[in-house]
C-alpha cells in the first residue's frame, strides 16, 4: 500500500480551488505527492505545496482533513479523518487530504511535474485526476 498527502487550496475571496495540470497527462490535480520515509502527512502536504507551486504555507491548522482511499478497482472513497474505520483489504493508496484556505488567489511557480495552473470553480469531471475528482466531489457535498 502507498501513502500520499496533499492540499485542496480554496481562495476565500472567490471560492475557487487551485488546480495544476499534470505533465504526465493524468489531468488536473491538487498539489500532492507520496510521503517520504518517516514523514507525516501534514509535513508532506506542506512540502508538496512548496515544491509544486513555490507557495510556502505556515499552516498549523486546516479547515478540514479527510482520507481518500483508492481501492483495487480504481474507485475512491472519502473518510473523515476523525472517524474510526478499517482500511478495506483491497486498498492500494491512502491519501491524506488537507483542506486549506488562502485569502486571495496567488500565482504559483510550477515545477516540472505540472505544465499549467488555474483557479477554477470546483466542478468534478473526467478532466481531473481521480484523486482531485474525489476531493472536488467531497468539497461540493460538504460545502455546497
Amino acid at each position: 500500500m502507498m501513502f500520499a498527502a496533499g492540499m485542496l487550496i480554496i481562495a476565500e475571496t472567490t471560492g475557487r480551488v487551485l488546480l495544476l495540470k499534470r505533465a504526465d497527462g493524468e489531468g488536473w490535480a491538487t498539489p500532492a505527492g507520496m510521503l517520504e520515509p518517516g514523514e507525516r502527512g501534514a509535513d508532506a502536504a506542506r512540502r508538496e505545496l512548496d515544491e509544486e507551486t513555490g507557495f510556502s504555507a505556515d499552516l498549523t491548522t486546516f479547515a478540514d482533513t479527510h482520507l481518500l482511499v483508492r481501492l483495487g478497482d480504481g474507485d475512491v472513497m472519502s473518510v473523515p479523518w476523525q472517524e474510526v474505520y478499517e482500511v478495506p483489504d483491497d486498498a492500494t493508496l491512502i491519501y491524506e487530504m488537507f483542506v486549506c484556505t488562502v485569502r486571495e488567489q496567488f500565482e504559483p511557480t510550477l515545477n516540472a511535474e505540472h505544465t499549467e495552473w488555474m483557479w477554477a470553480r470546483p466542478l468534478p469531471g473526467p478532466h481531473l485526476h481521480p484523486g482531485a475528482d474525489c476531493a472536488i466531489r467531497w468539497l461540493m457535498k460538504e460545502y455546497g
